[in-house]
């Protein structure tokens, strides 16, 4: 084993760190505050896991595999093959499977959360859609990357060129674009509700900051998908695997811990504010009610663009 990487070392200890303070600050919040656990609130916690595992993962990857530092090349500029390769591929396998399952349950807190807000009227039909989506989703990509080549042992045991019975690069792109898509999806849910309502603008955007909090998460899926445009140009024009990738995989360390983190920012808003959690659930539903859907429709323009949707 070498030097560890720092950049490794600071991602894989920082980051899981603060997800697992705002899982916990989180749950102290509800009980401090008298809310009652909901769906959206267990379902944090296997997000929770699945993102820790990931930057234990690419940590596992930082020693055993040297991630981050310059790997050594045979006499035709290959990847030496031995036990750094093997580790680095292992990584690899584990890395798409445990992102995708972190993402997914975040995700799914998130629209638990909204469903639990603005579970009334229309909105919880586009909740439902977007869940089952999401769903859909996860499983797909993990059962993909589980058995992404037969036998599963062709990952870690034959090199990128030579594996005969493997699913190609095209699945990990379609993974982190997708990624990104539902996340915009996700995050624009909340803003016609919103919008719609008669309030003044300050309400409104303070309204919407707290649903658009995510959007940090999105940012993180951009890099990651930029980072896999810039690794492919250079593992085509070299083979320094362990350093060439390493960015690749440092991106998914604050991507999945972020979306945690994220997913619990507005139940800790109000404790940061002073405000109860279950009053800004009273106050965000006082939205959606019929009483203030009827003050809505007074309005003959706001009626027209409620009508559209």
């Amino acid at each position: 084993m070498g030097q560890i990487d720092p950049t490794a070392l600071a991602l894989c200890t920082v980051f899981p760190f603060l997800s697992i303070i705002a899982v916990i600050a989180r749950f102290r919040a509800r009980a401090l505050k008298r809310v009652k656990l909901g769906a959206d609130d267990w379902v944090v916690l296997p997000a929770l896991l699945f993102s820790v595992g990931n930057a234990g993962n690419i940590f596992y990857g930082a020693i055993k595999a040297d991630l981050g530092q310059h790997i050594g090349l045979d006499s035709e500029g290959f990847a030496v093959n031995g036990p750094k390769l093997v580790a680095l591929e292992k990584m690899t396998y584990v890395t798409p499977i445990i992102g995708s399952l972190a993402l997914g349950c975040a995700r799914w807190s998130v629209l638990l959360l909204y469903n639990r807000i603005f579970g009334l009227g229309r909105f919880r039909y586009p909740v439902y859609v977007m869940s089952a989506l999401n769903l859909g989703w996860t499983i797909s990509f993990a059962f993909v990357f589980i058995f992404r080549c037969f036998p599963i042992s062709e990952v870690w045991t034959s090199q990128q060129g030579q594996r005969k019975h493997c699913i190609g690069i095209e699945s990990n792109y379609a993974y982190a674009v997708s990624s990104v898509v539902l996340d915009v999806l996700v995050l624009s849910m909340p803003w016609p509700m919103i919008w719609r309502m008669r309030l003044d603008l300050k309400t409104k955007v303070a309204t919407t900051g707290i649903f658009m909090l995510g959007a940090i998460v999105t940012a993180a899926g951009i890099g990651k998908c930029y980072a896999f445009y810039t690794v492919g140009r250079l593992i085509a024009e070299n083979h320094d695997l362990t350093y060439d990738e390493a960015p690749l995989f440092y991106w998914t360390v604050p991507e999945c811990s972020l979306a945690v983190i994220c997913a619990c920012l507005p139940i800790l808003r109000p404790i940061v504010h002073g405000i109860t959690a279950s009053s800004l659930f009273g106050s965000v539903r006082n939205l959606v009610t019929p009483k203030s859907l009827r003050s809505v429709k007074s309005n003959k323009s706001l009626v027209s663009e409620q009508s559209a949707v």
